[in-house]
């Protein structure tokens, strides 16, 4: 039965197969959700739906259905057999083709447009079947019909684009250069029109060779080269340039007539527009407005005059030159005991005066003819007591003149010295500050401060500091005024005195996906860590000197991994030294987790169970359901067991398994297993005629089975494909006037039940006679 004249034909069945292997795939599933074809030999119900099947092509063949119903045989189109059949509304019907010997399968058409068909009864349907012979002619490839090339060249210096309708030409013109684009194929007999379009300062000046003036339309000859020449020239405007001369020293702007230059120079940088291009033979008037006290000396370059006339024959240049009379100075110093500042209106002037040294800019330049007024004011509490000099009293007023040095001295009287006490940078304990003289009573915790900071003390007076750690906090530093301990400070200004305790203690942060609690003796740290977030009392301080021990405690199935940073093993025992922080991390790792999923190209599917339990995962072709991770504690070794799905075939174990048989994985670390089914191939049953004259008939219960057999020949369906380990029931009832004497073959006696095997036929002889 599975012998087969050509080499196309064994590749046909290979390729039914596969379809069939869908048919009965599909069928399975329709069973499993409750769908059922109405049994073989009662009354339709009134919702049947009817399909019909007819043919197309030259060869032949057979199509039948999954449920029974459609028995079809065509040959060239035509139709024979049962093609036509109702079914209830709903149901899902699978067609299967079969081609003659020397045919071949091609398509389905009609409600089904693909290889294989399938369809739900919700309407009637209509499916064509299309059967060829093998190796059909192979039509010759159409001619390709003439063709001419256009091909577009360059004139002149400027630059453009051309195009052609018909699309095919996009030419860039750049600088006389034909750059791209600038050639292409039309069919023979075709009109070409090209259009040119000029770019910047380029004009368009025509075509030449096979066109010529302004427009171009040629016809495209076979297997010829039309060449067109296009010609772009550049337009050139002359330029006028404005800028400061080498000697500029000074402000203004020039704008000219006709409008286009609107320059500013500042000394010798020019800004705004400069430069602009005026057309040839333009005269063009440049007028220029001082700014500030700047004085206009005078044009250079190509202008001469003022206003400045120029005739724009070719490129041109305008130098202006302005100049600034020479400054005034104005000089601050200091009298007096005290400290202040002064600082001008304009800016210029700004001195810091201390028991009168100067610091600062206390001397600078302003323009002559300009009013500069200075302003004092004291700090620290001081008094300012006027100016005397060039200015006398509390107001100062001076008129700049060139050349000409204003000399002012201010008096700052000294008033009673503010001393602040404050935490240094990075403190973090605490303690109590004092002072002798007293005045100052400061508490410190951490960065904050309370009590009395602040206080002032006389100009001339030192001021002692005394300090007292407490809680676990130690003394570590001065820091601001302060350089030794005790801290002794000259009142002779405002002073800041920087007291900086530390702490000594320990910080856990948390590391790892695992989960863990770490606590310490004594007690003090009490820390839950979690996919390292941590959680409750990390971080404490403990009296220096003091020996602190850490201990890590693993949450389930975690397992802690040990610390890093002041601790670098699994156990952590610290002395805290005065001051200082011990920063740990505590590594804690989660339980491994066991994956199980379906291999790339898996079809079918299985079952697959763990011990210990766990993983209960059901795969079904690339799909995963059910229980198909699992977290183990480190190190169990899990044994996974499979079950393949009817239906399906295991092939083998991929990922932390291979091969086909048991598999086991020591979970050292989180791990993934895949396995690999295929479907199992469908096998037949086909019903031979036995040598006996009489008649009757062979059907199958499931159904797919309809052969009659009178005097030794058969007709119907006298082969069917089932699904792999279904039990068909083969069901003889012979014709009046002839007896069944039993089955041979593949059953033997008066009953015949069928295991099907996969990818395997079976064959059944029933014999009837007279």
């Amino acid at each position: 039965m599975r012998t087969f004249l050509t080499t196309g034909r064994r590749v046909h069945d290979v390729v039914a197969r596969h379809i069939l292997s869908a048919a009965v795939a599909a069928a399975a599933l329709s069973a499993c959700s409750g769908k059922k074809s109405a049994p073989t030999g009662f009354n339709e119900p009134a919702a049947s739906i009817a399909l019909t099947v007819s043919g197309s092509g030259t060869g032949s063949g057979h199509v039948m259905s999954t449920p029974a119903g459609i028995a079809c045989a065509l040959s060239a189109g035509a139709v024979s057999g049962t093609c036509s059949a109702r079914f209830p509304a709903g149901t899902v019907v699978t067609l299967s083709p079969e081609p003659g010997t020397t045919s071949v399968f091609l398509t389905f058409g009609g409600d089904c447009a693909l290889s294989s068909c399938q369809t739900t009864m919700q309407a009637p349907r209509s499916v064509t079947a299309t059967f060829v012979p093998n190796f059909p002619p192979i039509a010759p490839p159409p001619l390709s019909p003439p063709s001419g090339i256009v091909t577009v060249t360059a004139a002149g210096t400027g630059s453009g684009t051309v195009s052609s309708s018909p699309a095919g030409i996009s030419c860039t013109i750049t600088n006389g250069a034909a750059v791209d684009g600038c050639s292409a194929s039309f069919d023979a007999g075709v009109a070409v029109s090209l259009n040119s379009v000029a770019s910047g300062s380029s004009a368009f000046t025509g075509y030449s060779g096979a066109c010529s003036g302004s427009t171009c339309t040629t016809i495209v000859a076979s297997g010829a080269t039309t060449t067109i020449g296009t010609g772009f020239v550049v337009t050139i405007p002359a330029t006028l340039t404005v800028r400061p001369s080498p000697a500029s020293r000074g402000y203004g702007t020039i704008t000219s007539a006709p409008a286009g230059i609107n320059c500013t120079v500042n000394d010798g940088t020019p800004s705004g527009v400069c430069n602009v291009a005026f057309a040839s033979s333009t005269l063009v008037t440049l007028t220029q407005i001082a700014a500030g006290n700047s004085i206009f000396q005078g044009w250079s370059g190509d202008c001469v005059g003022n206003p400045c006339q120029i005739l724009m024959t070719q490129p041109r240049v305008g130098e202006i030159t302005y100049r600034i009379p020479p400054p005034g100075i104005v000089t601050v110093t200091g009298t007096g005991t005290g400290t202040g500042s002064v600082t001008s209106s304009p800016s210029g002037i700004s001195c810091t005066l201390t028991g009168g040294v100067s610091s600062g800019i206390c001397s600078a330049t302003f323009d002559a003819g300009s009013a500069v007024t200075l302003i004092g004011g004291s700090t620290n509490n001081g008094s300012f007591d006027g100016f005397t000099g060039a200015c006398t009293g509390g107001s100062c007023a001076i008129a700049i003149v060139t050349g000409v040095t204003s000399a002012v001295r201010a008096a700052f009287s000294a008033a009673p010295q503010r001393l602040t006490v404050t935490a240094g940078s990075g403190s973090a304990g605490g303690g109590v500050i004092t002072s002798t003289p007293a005045g100052i009573t400061c508490v410190l915790i951490g960065s904050t401060t309370s009590g009395t900071c602040t206080a002032f003390f006389a100009a001339t007076s030192v001021v002692t500091l005394q300090q007292s750690s407490s809680g676990n906090a130690v003394f570590a530093a001065w820091a601001g005024d302060c350089v030794s301990d005790p801290c002794q400070v000259a009142m002779t200004q405002g002073r800041t005195a920087l007291a900086i305790f530390q702490t000594q203690g320990i910080a856990v942060a948390g590391g790892g996906t695992g989960s863990g609690t770490v606590t310490s003796v004594p007690s003090g740290i009490s820390c839950t860590i979690t996919n390292g977030v941590t959680g409750g009392t990390c971080s404490t301080t403990f009296p220096p000197n003091v020996v602190v021990t850490l201990n890590a405690t693993p949450a389930g199935l975690a397992s802690f991994s040990g610390y890093s940073g002041a601790c670098i093993t699994s156990t952590c025992t610290l002395t805290m030294t005065p001051g200082a922080m011990n920063n740990v991390t505590a590594q804690f790792t989660a339980p491994p987790v066991l994956t199980l999923s379906a291999a790339v190209g898996s079809q079918g599917g299985g079952t697959i169970s763990s011990a210990p339990s766990g993983l209960s995962c059901t795969l079904s072709n690339a799909a995963a359901s059910g229980s198909c991770n699992f977290a183990y504690a480190l190190n169990t070794v899990v044994t996974v067991t499979q079950t393949p799905t009817s239906g399906s075939v295991f092939l083998n174990w991929a990922g932390a398994c291979s091969g086909a048989g048991a598999c086991q994985i020591p979970l050292t670390a989180s791990r993934s297993a895949q396995a690999l089914y295929r479907l199992a191939v469908p096998g037949s049953i086909t019903v031979l005629s036995g040598s006996g004259t009489g008649g009757g008939s062979v059907s199958s219960s499931p159904g797919g089975l309809a052969c009659s057999i009178t005097n030794g020949v058969k007709s119907g369906i006298c082969r069917a494909i089932f699904p792999v380990g279904s039990t068909v029931t083969m069901v003889p009832i012979a014709n009046s006037g002839s007896t069944f004497t039993g089955f041979s073959g593949s059953c033997s006696g008066m009953t015949c039940v069928l295991t099907v095997p996969e990818n395997g036929d079976l064959t059944v002889t029933a014999n009837f006679i007279p």
